[in-house]
């Protein structure tokens, strides 16, 4: 994410929408790709920027819009203090695949940051 926009609170907590994105490879370059591979590296990859510049993606730095209002005033108080991609609802985390490897460790998945899409 490289921009986004404030767009509003819930429980005082800011809700931002994604504006702007840029994809970080991997690889430095691509000179390791076969002509086959190329081809269809350039077609997903155009394929994820398309997706990625729809105006429905949100997520919160403090808050967990992935479970209802109702859940989170339910909720034990050890479920709130587990990181955000740990406790957060499966069903609607966009990037949950992109985040497997980064929350594999214990130390960077409080770096991982939920997304929403809708």
């Amino acid at each position: 994410i490289t921009s986004k926009v404030r767009i509003g609170d819930i429980n005082a907590q800011a809700i931002y929408k994604v504006q702007t994105t840029d994809i970080i490879p991997y690889a430095r370059n691509m000179s390791h790709l076969n002509e086959y591979q190329q081809k269809y590296n350039t077609k997903y990859l155009s394929m994820i920027e398309l997706v990625l510049r729809t105006e429905a993606f949100y997520f919160s730095y403090t808050y967990d819009i992935t479970h209802t209002f109702q859940r989170l005033q339910t909720s034990p108080p050890d479920f709130h203090s587990t990181p955000f991609i740990e406790r957060a609802d499966q069903r609607f985390v966009w990037n949950r695949y992109l985040l497997t490897q980064l929350t594999s460790n214990r130390a960077a998945a409080r770096f991982a940051l939920p997304l929403i899409h809708g």
